[in-house]
């Protein structure tokens, strides 16, 4: 199975003395995927993702943007996950080994959980990652 997305986020705010939160967010994110699933169980994925991202946060209006020196900025960059794995008969559960950002891409990201009050996983991690996982159902 082949499957592609496109979304585009905007978010803005007023900026008020001392606000360090973002004024202006425009998030592009780009993923296709390629999936593979077999009646014996075993299935796998490879997705890639392409993200830009333009970002000013308060203060930082009419200043040089770059992420390096006040986290404002425009970022842009490609991600690499794949994962592989196996359903266990009678949908009793699933092992996986999966990996993301596989080309070890530094960048800078600003996900949404400065609007959340309580933790929220982040999906763009700009370090390599690989996991096992394992589901059981009774």
């Amino acid at each position: 199975m082949v499957r592609g997305e496109f979304q585009l986020e905007k978010t803005s705010r007023l900026d008020s003395p001392g606000n360090i939160d973002p004024v202006k967010l425009q998030t592009l994110r780009a993923p296709m995927s390629l999936e593979y699933f077999h009646s014996s169980g075993i299935f796998s994925g490879l997705t890639t993702t392409f993200v830009h991202q333009d970002l000013i946060r308060g203060g930082d209006l009419g200043k040089p943007r770059s992420p390096k020196t006040t986290q404002s900025g425009i970022d842009a960059f490609v991600l690499l996950d794949f994962s592989t794995g196996f359903r266990f008969p009678k949908r009793r559960g699933m092992f996986s080994l999966e990996g993301r950002n596989l080309l070890d891409e530094n960048f800078y990201f600003m996900d949404d959980t400065y609007k959340a009050a309580e933790a929220v996983a982040v999906r763009f991690i700009p370090d390599r990652s690989i996991f096992v996982k394992m589901t059981l159902n009774f």
